[in-house]
């Protein structure tokens, strides 16, 4: 695809994506909740045998990133693509990418930009967990009082590892995330991203997907919407996620592959907010 072409699909799924856009409601005391929603994308190509940082901002000024996933095309090369970093960043998304197939290999990155007119959204990192090779470890980001999850993140210092959970929790409100380690002595972080909402609960959803076979694990809202979402697994030797991603305002899915010899199971979070 050229340039331009890819220029024109990029503004037209964009375009299609705006129009899902849940809008900004203003009035009196409920604005001090999350008042508006909006999904944003966008395409990167990472080079062969390379690594990518890349920062993905929310197109309106005065709204804030609270979630990001990805999907990644199915092929040959699928289990040679690791995002290993996708966290908070200056009030958009980063992830890092690895690319360790012989080939380039493209990964469509999704936000989820939330609009609060008075309270900051607050992003709190973890302590450091300290991983040697050949074990896992746990890392916890708790929100302050008062607040509640509306999304999380990780940060695995290694493409040769596994994230095995990341994930919301209620009571206190926090993000997990569980890291296996394939490689050298590595360090691992959660964040959480935390407001407030009129609204607020988690959904969850277990599938198994059968050897060989690859499956869609979809956890949703009511009325609600999405502000974020993530996963729990327990195969430390594989990284099955194709897709981790707020698939619409009010579905997160998370899209796996499972080995040739091996089912998987993989429980699905949602985190449903109602909006101000």
């Amino acid at each position: 695809m050229s340039m331009n072409r890819r220029r024109w699909a990029v503004r037209v799924v964009t375009a299609l994506l705006a129009a899902a856009a849940v809008p900004v409601v203003a009035g009196g005391a409920a604005q001090a909740a999350v008042s508006g929603l909006h999904l944003f994308e966008t395409s990167v190509t990472v080079s062969a045998n390379g690594q990518q940082t890349v920062a993905v901002n929310c197109p309106y000024s005065g709204w804030t990133a609270v979630s990001g996933g990805w999907h990644v095309s199915s092929g040959n090369y699928l289990n040679s693509l690791v995002i290993h970093q996708s966290w908070p960043w200056s009030g958009g998304w980063g992830f890092t990418i690895a690319n360790k197939a012989s080939v380039q290999q493209q990964v469509t990155l999704r936000i989820t930009c939330v609009r609060d007119f008075v309270d900051t959204i607050s992003v709190v990192r973890s302590a450091s967990v300290t991983i040697q090779p050949g074990a896992s470890g746990a890392a916890t980001a708790t929100c302050p009082s008062g607040t509640k999850i509306l999304g999380g993140g990780y940060s695995l210092n290694s493409p040769n590892g596994v994230t095995l959970s990341s994930a919301p929790w209620t009571g206190p409100h926090r993000w997990v995330g569980i890291f296996r380690n394939n490689g050298t002595t590595t360090v691992a972080y959660t964040y959480a991203v935390c407001g407030k909402a009129v609204t607020h609960y988690l959904n969850s959803v277990t599938t198994t997907i059968n050897p060989g076979k690859e499956g869609v694990s979809n956890a949703g809202c009511f009325q609600e919407y999405v502000s974020g979402g993530g996963w729990s697994h327990s195969f430390t030797a594989y990284s099955p996620l194709r897709q981790a991603f707020s698939y619409t305002n009010k579905t997160w899915r998370n899209t796996v592959k499972a080995p040739p010899s091996s089912s998987i199971q993989i429980t699905t979070y949602a985190i449903c907010i109602g909006l101000a």
